[in-house]
């Protein structure tokens, strides 16, 4: 009676393992420039202008670390979906933001910055800026 219970017990606990989904992540980056735009699977983020830039410039000691602005516009299939404006913290991994809102699937930013980093000697010019990420697509396989 045990081993036929054992055996029960193997064919549903094997028969649940068959059944599990896997799930296949697939990355895409780019370092962009203004006007520039990551392209996957028939939907973009373009860089379009950093609105505001009040990250603490290296050489000084700021009580703030500050934050970066930047617009962006994400569209699929060539059209528009929205614009959204991005918080960037003075380190890449204070970026947050839900892609899947727009494109209604399970997309997120693992790394995100804005370069180049701000000094007092000079000002950024607003055609220097590069904005990099890496957008990560959870698909489901099976």
């Amino acid at each position: 009676m045990k081993i036929y219970i054992l055996i029960v017990l193997f064919f549903i606990f094997s028969a649940g393992i068959q059944a599990q989904e896997k799930i296949e992540i697939i990355k895409y980056s780019a370092e962009t420039a203004p006007g520039d735009a990551l392209s996957f699977d028939g939907k973009s983020v373009e860089f379009k202008e950093v609105i505001l830039d009040s990250r603490c410039p290296e050489n000084v000691t700021c009580v703030r670390a500050g934050e970066a602005k930047v617009l962006v516009a994400l569209y699929e299939n060539g059209k528009l979906l929205g614009e959204e404006v991005i918080n960037v913290g003075a380190n890449s991994s204070s970026f947050q933001t839900f892609l899947g809102d727009f494109f209604k699937e399970d997309y997120a930013v693992n790394v995100f910055s804005l370069l180049p980093y701000p000094e007092t000697s000079r000002k950024i010019a607003a055609s220097e800026y590069r904005l990099q990420l890496e957008i990560s697509q959870h698909r489901k396989e099976g």
